[in-house]
């Protein structure tokens, strides 16, 4: 039977949903604009998420079982010790990288950059030998002459506008340090006030989600937590492993820029799947411009590492972290990729891993009819609901 509230129920959805579509670019505007403001306390939660772990640790394990004169140390005492303790690591860490790594960086990077400016300086020479060499024409010599005369105006002209990004970037990197720095700060507040403030949003939870939303949604969570942190810790210490072995290698081979090409293979390294690839070709292709052989002997390098991180060094740092096949890790990086840009490409695996078990979870409730499953499912093993899905 059709009641009048429905029926009002069911105008007014459809008529926000209009206006929502409607105005869907000041939405989308709105929620841009909201993260950009919000941008220092997001930092601030990714920086307090990574140094949770090692707070919890220093926290639970050595300073609260640390006694003076007979007595335990105050509960705020230990965790202030802790926080300290992971910001002066953090903070040395980084000290430690532009102190050492950006210098070496910057001067690799500078003598690539000399070397490259040398070799299409020295190009109009080289094309007129291989075109007296082939015994070519006059005209075709002509011909070479304005299209190197064109292709320098064209450098000097992508030059000028490099400046000008430079500067862009460098305004850019600056408001980027002035987001991390009170990032930071933030994340301070939030690891000394976690509890409470996990305790009050678990409050506005209990309070405005219905029981059957809120024990789904803490279960995600937790799925998240546990996916998306093991895959992060797991792929960056793999990643460093990875390019302090390529830095390694590198000088014994005596390959050029051997810091530029260490650290791009590193960082590239955290990407899934694809990360090899977009390290090993850039690095092949700044060392051949130096020495063919030598960038055969890279490649060959590179090749047999990604075959060691493959088969001996990720397996055992990230183990079972996503239980995602190569397909759909493919299929993950690429739509993460084309949505979110690099940070998408990073954590697509991961978000994936996490729907993928959720759907997996949610599929079998369906067929078996077991109500209580979540409860029932949240202390087993989760890669059994994988094999059936």
């Amino acid at each position: 039977m059709f009641r009048v509230k429905d029926g009002l129920i069911m105008i007014t959805y459809a008529a926000t949903l209009f206006f929502v579509l409607a105005r869907i670019n000041v939405f989308f505007q709105l929620f841009f604009r909201i993260c950009e403001m919000t941008t220092p306390f997001i930092y601030g939660l990714v920086v307090a998420y990574i140094l949770n772990r090692p707070y919890v640790f220093f926290h639970e394990k050595v300073f609260l079982k640390m006694s003076f004169l007979k007595r335990k140390l105050p509960l705020g005492f230990s965790k202030s010790l802790s926080i300290l303790t992971c910001y002066v690591i953090l903070i040395s860490f980084i000290v430690f990288i532009f102190a050492i790594v950006v210098p070496q960086l910057i001067e690799s990077f500078t003598k690539f950059a000399d070397h490259l400016s040398y070799i299409l300086s020295d190009g109009e020479s080289v094309v007129f030998h291989g075109l007296k060499f082939l015994g070519l024409n006059p005209s075709m010599e002509k011909n070479t002459i304005d299209i190197l005369t064109k292709f320098a105006g064209d450098l000097e002209q992508l030059s000028a506008r490099m400046i000008m990004s430079f500067y862009d970037i460098i305004t850019k990197f600056m408001v980027e340090i002035y987001y991390w720095t009170m990032g930071m700060v933030l994340s301070i507040y939030i690891l000394f006030g976690k509890e409470k403030l996990i305790f009050q949003l678990k409050k506005i939870k209990d309070a405005f989600l219905p029981s059957k939303f809120s024990s789904p949604l803490m279960e995600i969570l937790r799925l998240s937590h546990k996916k998306v942190g093991k895959f992060l810790v797991g792929k960056t210490i793999n990643s460093f492993l990875i390019g302090l072995l390529c830095f390694v290698g590198v000088n014994i081979l005596g390959t050029p820029y051997p810091i530029l090409v260490s650290v791009v293979v590193g960082i590239t390294n955290i990407i899934p799947f694809f990360g090899p690839f977009f390290g090993a070709i850039p690095s092949i292709l700044i060392v051949l411009t130096v020495s063919p052989v030598q960038a055969f002997h890279l490649a060959i390098f590179l090749f047999v590492l990604q075959q060691i991180d493959g088969n001996l060094i990720g397996p055992r740092i990230l183990g079972s972290a996503t239980g995602v096949s190569g397909l759909w890790i493919m299929f993950s990086v690429i739509l993460g990729g084309g949505l979110f840009g690099i940070f998408g490409m990073i954590l697509g695996v991961p978000v994936f891993s996490v729907i993928q078990v959720m759907l997996g979870r949610y599929v079998n409730k369906r067929l078996y009819g077991k109500s209580n499953f979540y409860k029932e499912s949240r202390h087993s093993d989760l890669n059994s609901f994988k094999t059936k899905f």
